[in-house]
C-alpha cells in the first residue's frame, strides 16, 4: 500500500513540474508585456505611428487554449496567433470614434469596412477615416435585414432603439466629449419629435409623439411612415407632409426617421405616405407653432440618464475581460470556448481604447489559429486593458488603416479569403487637414517634406504648421521644407504639427499631429 501511495505522489509531482515548466517556458518568450499569465509574445512588437496620433501594433503570440493549464488534459495546447491592434489615446484632440452603417434611405445594408469608411467620408465632408473595424453582430439570416442585433446610434441618430433580450448582449457608447460608457443603456419608452436649428446642427425643441403607424386619436401627435401596415382616415386632421433622407424600422417596430417638413396638406380616408415621405398629424393643435415648412426634424427614441450625451453606440456579445480578469475560463459554451477569428474592443485604466483583431481559421504554422473568449481576454490584458468586449468575429473580423495615398489597407487576413460585407462598423475619424504627404523631391543627402494641398478650404483652417525630422524642427513654408541632417537609404519619422479646429468644438483651436515616414534614396 505504501508503494502504491509513493508512486501516486511521484506521478503528481511529475505532472505539476511538467505543467510549471511549460508555463514558465512560455513566459520566457514574453517580450515587454507581462500583464497576462497565459498570453505570451513570440515575436518582436512592431509599432507604427499612424495619422492622428493612432499607433498600429502587430505581433505574434501564443495563448493557453481556453485557459486549460493541465498538460494531461487532451484539450491542453498553446495556440499561435497573429494579433493586430490600434491604440486610441483617451485624451487625444485629434481623433474621435464613430459607428457607421452604409445603408440607403429606406433600409439597412451590408458593406465592407473599407467601403463603409469611404461612405462616411463622402457623407461627412471635412472628416477622414484613420482606422476601422467591423462592429456588432447583425441580422444576416432569415429576413436578412442587416440591422445590428442590439441598439445602435450613429452620429447622434438612434437608428435602432430596440435592445436585444439576451442576457450577454450590451452596448458601448461614445459621448460628445469622447468619453466611453458601457452597459445596459436607458432608452426612452416614448418617441420624440426633435426640431433642429437653422444650421441643422443643434436640437432646439423636443415634443413627445403619442402614436406611430396606427389609428390617430383626437389629441396628441401621430407619426406615419412608409411602413404603416394599413391606411387611415385623417379627415379633419392637420397633416404635415415631410420628405425623409433616412427612414429605418427595427425588427420590433421601433422607428427612426429624419428629414424636412414640406407643407401642410388635407387628407381624408385611405391615407398612407409612400417612399421618401412621412406624415405628422394632429387634430387638437398639438403641432401648431411647433413645426413649419422648411424645418429640419427627426423622430426617434432617445438615450436617457447617464447615456443622454451618447453620440455613437455599438452592441457586443460577452465581456471577455472584467476589471483586469479574463472571463469564461474553461467555458462549456461552444461560442465562448471554440477558436475563431475575433474582433475586440478593450479599454485601459487611463481610458485609452484598443481596437484588436486576431487571425483565425488558418494554419498554425502561419499563426492563424483563432481564440476563445478567455484567450481574447488574455490578449487584451497583455496590452494593459482592464475591460474588454467581443464584437462580431469569424469572417467579419477586419482591421483597416489609412495609407499614405488616401486609401485604406486591410491589415489582417480575413478568414473568408477577402473582406466580408457587414452590417455596421466602428471608425476612428479626424478632421481633414486638406493635404497629403509627399517626399518625392528628396535626394540621398536631403529630405524634402512637402504638403500637397488637396482641399484649400480645409488647409486654410490650419495655422502654426511645423515639421520635425530627426530631432530638427522647422516652420513649414509653401513648396516644402528641406532637411540635410539625413543619411542615404535611411528611414525617418516625420511629425507635422498644426493648430486647427478641435475634434469636439470647431470654435476651439487645438494642436494636432500628422505622422508619416520618409526614406531617402540611394
Amino acid at each position: 500500500m505504501k508503494k502504491v501511495f509513493s508512486f501516486f505522489i511521484a506521478c503528481v509531482l511529475v505532472v505539476c513540474l511538467f505543467q510549471v515548466n511549460n508555463v514558465e517556458a512560455a513566459k520566457g518568450d514574453r517580450a515587454r508585456e507581462d500583464h497576462s499569465e497565459y498570453a505570451v509574445a513570440v515575436s518582436d512588437l512592431q509599432a507604427t505611428d499612424r495619422l492622428g496620433g493612432v499607433t498600429l501594433y502587430q505581433r505574434q503570440c501564443k495563448t493557453l487554449s481556453n485557459g486549460i493549464p493541465d498538460p494531461t488534459n487532451k484539450k491542453y495546447a498553446w495556440n499561435p496567433h497573429t494579433v493586430q491592434w490600434v491604440d486610441l489615446p483617451a485624451t487625444s484632440e485629434n481623433i474621435n470614434v464613430v459607428v457607421w452603417t452604409d445603408g440607403g434611405k429606406h433600409s439597412w445594408a451590408s458593406s465592407t469596412v473599407r467601403n463603409t469608411a469611404k461612405d462616411f467620408e463622402e457623407k461627412n465632408p471635412g472628416w477622414i477615416v484613420v482606422a476601422g473595424i467591423n462592429g456588432d453582430f447583425f441580422e444576416n439570416s432569415g429576413a436578412t435585414t442587416y440591422q445590428p442585433t442590439n441598439n445602435f446610434m450613429q452620429g447622434g441618430d438612434m437608428y435602432r432603439a430596440e435592445k436585444s433580450p439576451a442576457s450577454n448582449r450590451f452596448t458601448i457608447g461614445w459621448k460628445e466629449d469622447g468619453s466611453v460608457i458601457v452597459g445596459d443603456p436607458a432608452v426612452s419608452s416614448d418617441i420624440y419629435l426633435r426640431i433642429y436649428d437653422d444650421n441643422k446642427e443643434e436640437i432646439v425643441q423636443n415634443v413627445k409623439i403619442d402614436k406611430v403607424n396606427t389609428n390617430p386619436s383626437a389629441s396628441g401627435i401621430t407619426l406615419y411612415t412608409k411602413d404603416a401596415k394599413s391606411t387611415y382616415d385623417l379627415t379633419g386632421y392637420t397633416v404635415y407632409d415631410c420628405e425623409y433622407e433616412i427612414c429605418r424600422i427595427s425588427s420590433g417596430g421601433y422607428v427612426f426617421v429624419k428629414g424636412t417638413v414640406l407643407e401642410t396638406i388635407t387628407l381624408g380616408a385611405g391615407c398612407v405616405p409612400g417612399d421618401n415621405h412621412f406624415y405628422l398629424a394632429s387634430k387638437d393643435g398639438s403641432l401648431d407653432g411647433v413645426i413649419s415648412s422648411g424645418d429640419y426634424i427627426k423622430c426617434e427614441y432617445v438615450y436617457e440618464g447617464d447615456w443622454s450625451n451618447v453620440q455613437n453606440s455599438v452592441g457586443y456579445i460577452d465581456q471577455v475581460l472584467a476589471n483586469g480578469v479574463p472571463q469564461h475560463r474553461e467555458s462549456t459554451d461552444a461560442f465562448a470556448y471554440t477558436s475563431h477569428p475575433r474582433t475586440l474592443i478593450g479599454f485601459r485604466e487611463d481610458g485609452t481604447t484598443v481596437f484588436m483583431v486576431i487571425e483565425g481559421r488558418g494554419k498554425p504554422a502561419d499563426y492563424q489559429v483563432g481564440v476563445s473568449h478567455y484567450e481574447s481576454g488574455q490578449l487584451l490584458q497583455a496590452q494593459g486593458c482592464v475591460n474588454g468586449y467581443n464584437l462580431d468575429g469569424g469572417g467579419s473580423s477586419t482591421l483597416i488603416v489609412r495609407n499614405n495615398h488616401g486609401g485604406f489597407d486591410v491589415l489582417n487576413d480575413p478568414s473568408d479569403g477577402s473582406e466580408r460585407s457587414d452590417g455596421n462598423h466602428c471608425l476612428v475619424v479626424m478632421r481633414d487637414p486638406g493635404f497629403i504627404f509627399s517626399s518625392i523631391d528628396s535626394t540621398y543627402d536631403k529630405a524634402v517634406v512637402d504638403l500637397r494641398v488637396i482641399n484649400q478650404d480645409y488647409f486654410n483652417t490650419l495655422s502654426n504648421i511645423k515639421v520635425t525630422l530627426n530631432g530638427v524642427t522647422k516652420d513649414y513654408v509653401d513648396g516644402g521644407v528641406s532637411f540635410d541632417n539625413v543619411e542615404m537609404s535611411s528611414t525617418y519619422k516625420v511629425e507635422v504639427t498644426y493648430d486647427s479646429p478641435s475634434t469636439y468644438d470647431e470654435s476651439v483651436l487645438t494642436n494636432k499631429t500628422f505622422i508619416n515616414y520618409l526614406t531617402t534614396p540611394e
